[in-house]
């Protein structure tokens, strides 16, 4: 069940989501971020995140019920930006959930399938 607060956040068992799909968010100052692109997407997205040091990495898609419907990644990955495409062409249209966590950070945000 998910509620939008006063402040517009979006609050989903306990997780926050953001409003803004195309915010490109520093997790705690520590020059850790996603962004994707576009969002809203028809064919393909790109996930583009960075890393202040090398860590273990996941980012997931779910469905609004908080199904798990794709795991991009789920590993070790070296501190810098990284770049990930993802063909969004299965998914039916709507809105999606991105998971982004590091060893210390979890960002979720929508994604927009047209």
């Amino acid at each position: 069940c998910c509620v939008t607060d006063a402040n517009g956040c979006m609050q989903c068992n306990s997780t926050t989501l953001l409003e803004d799909p195309d915010a490109v968010v520093n997790l705690s100052g520590n020059n850790t971020f996603i962004n994707i692109f576009p969002n809203p997407v028809s064919n393909e997205a790109e996930f583009k995140f960075g890393l202040s040091k090398s860590q273990n990495v996941a980012i997931s898609i779910h469905d609004l019920t908080g199904k798990l419907i794709y795991k991009l990644i789920d590993g070790f990955e070296n501190s810098g930006t990284h770049t990930l495409k993802f063909d969004a062409s299965d998914l039916e249209k709507g809105v999606y959930i991105y998971r982004f966590e590091t060893e210390k950070n979890i960002k979720v945000g929508r994604l927009i399938v047209q």
